[in-house]
């Protein structure tokens, strides 16, 4: 029994070997197969590329030929009818200029020239002209040509400075400017357009423009017609409510009455319309509004009254002193170490 248990121990052993050893040659020979595929697919395509040289996985443009060149017939004429110019065969260096350093250009200021000095204009940028300083040296010096509650005054009429030639006959004449320009004048002086608060001194101004003969004088008065004018009810209407001294910005009295503690209405009863003053003629007129004050001597047989006026016409002025300006003058001469009185 027990060597038959032996004998079949070692058939089994026997056959199990044998089945092993088959199993391993049939794996190494599948393995020499595949690598024998495997090299020659990458030598397929080594020899693929090294034929075509280019990508093999990039799509190929068509080879176009190359067209020879379009020849046009030689004419001494282009398309346009001009004839063509001749070129020398051989190309003739061209004659060097000696380099000539540029020339400055002159330089062009604009001043007014007037008998004894010269004025700076006031400066002018894209929203329009704008209020210039007062200048200490003029306050110093500015003309006093008459007196009145503790301010002086002073008319651009009077000084060389401010007088010009008429064309047409040749003499010397007070200048003119329109309203901006005008307060300018007076600003350098420490001084501005008249600001006409009280009787009294409209019968001063009164006085001296019938005095001095004067068709016309320009104030500081203004029309509140301008940005933000238009939300104040105080204001309206503004012809009547509207109006103010823009050198001390102070309101004017309502235009359709009689000013408290006067005698009589400044405004003119009369203009261009016949219509009591402020009529903003012009309006009707150019569309230009009439929102400056100025004071005419019986244009319409009205005697020296209030009139509103376009603020582009030119007049002479009437300066009087102006607190706030006198004030910044002084600041601005002590700042600086100027020795200058400014009373």
């Amino acid at each position: 029994m027990l060597l038959r248990l032996l004998l079949v121990s070692a058939l089994v052993a026997a056959v199990a070997s044998q089945q092993r050893r088959q199993f391993g040659q049939t794996q190494s020979e599948l393995r020499q197969q595949v690598r024998q595929q495997i090299e020659q697919t990458q030598q397929e395509i080594q020899q693929q590329q090294q034929s075509q040289q280019v990508n093999p996985f990039r799509r190929r443009r068509p080879v176009q030929q190359a067209q020879p060149p379009v020849q046009f017939p030689s004419s001494e004429f282009d398309r346009f009818g001009r004839r063509r110019p001749t070129r020398p065969t051989q190309s003739a260096p061209r004659p060097t200029r000696p380099r000539q350093r540029p020339r400055p250009r002159p330089v062009t200021t604009t001043t007014t020239t007037t008998t004894t000095t010269t004025t700076t204009p006031a400066e002018k940028t894209d929203e329009g002209t704008l209020l210039v300083r007062p200048i200490p040296a003029k306050c110093a010096k500015r003309p006093k040509h008459w007196f009145n509650d503790g301010h002086w005054y002073m008319w651009s009429g009077l000084l060389d400075e401010f007088k010009e030639t008429d064309p047409k006959t040749g003499k010397q004449v007070p200048k003119k400017f329109d309203w901006l320009d005008a307060r300018n004048v007076c600003r350098k002086y420490c001084m501005d357009s008249i600001s006409i608060e009280s009787e009294d001194e409209w019968n001063m101004v009164k006085k001296n423009i019938s005095d001095l003969v004067l068709d016309y004088v320009w104030t500081s008065g203004r029309l509140c017609d301008f940005t933000g004018c238009e939300t104040r009810e105080d204001l309206k209407p503004v012809s009547v409510k509207g109006w103010f001294w823009s050198g001390t910005n102070v309101k004017l009295a309502h235009t359709n009455k009689t000013p408290p503690g006067w005698a009589a209405q400044p405004w003119s009863q009369t203009g261009h319309t016949k219509a009591p003053q402020p009529d903003n003629a012009e309006f009707d007129i150019n569309q230009t509004s009439e929102s400056c004050l100025g004071v005419l001597n019986g244009i319409y047989n009205d005697g020296i009254t209030f009139h509103d006026i376009a603020c582009y016409h030119k007049k002479t002025i009437f300066c009087e002193d102006n607190e706030v300006l006198l004030k910044y003058g002084r600041a601005v001469a002590q700042q600086q170490g100027l020795n200058l009185k400014i009373d």
